[in-house]
């Protein structure tokens, strides 16, 4: 995901400001809108979530990555809801707390996860997972380099 911070920046070429389009793709994925999350992301997109041992790769690449990324963080809950709190539009993107809230079998999950959601040409390039607690200051710049 190098060169995705030099190149990130948020235009709005969809139509509206970043923060919005980080809550509409949010939207997307509480919906498991795939076709809708992928209209709202660069075709190389990058995810990295925050406990990439939970899933079946570290980081995610492109639409197809995307795409099993939903899968697999959707497909343990008949309900799923992506939540996004307190998001601050940075240079290069949005930080923002994303709070999943699901339901399987009588079983909740109510968790919260600093997203930091690059942008580029008003389409989110890419998506890095912290803890919230460990949430990274607000900057100016590039994304992160972990």
């Amino acid at each position: 995901m190098g060169s995705a911070g030099a190149r990130a920046r948020g235009t709005g070429s969809l139509g509206g400001n970043d923060a919005e389009i980080v809550r509409r793709f949010w939207s997307c994925v509480g919906a498991r809108d795939v076709r809708g999350a992928r209209d709202l992301t660069t075709a190389d997109v990058t995810i990295r979530p925050i406990l990439g041992f939970l899933f079946t790769q570290l980081e995610f690449h492109g639409h197809d990555g995307l795409a099993q990324w939903i899968a697999e963080l959707t497909s343990p809950w008949d309900q799923f809801e992506a939540l996004v709190e307190d998001p601050r539009e940075l240079q290069h993107g949005v930080l923002a707390v994303v709070r999943f809230v699901a339901w399987s079998g009588g079983r909740p999950l109510d968790a919260r996860v600093a997203m930091e959601c690059v942008t580029r040409d008003g389409r989110i390039a890419a998506l890095v997972g912290y803890d919230v607690d460990e949430m990274p200051p607000l900057r100016r710049g590039g994304a992160p380099g972990r």
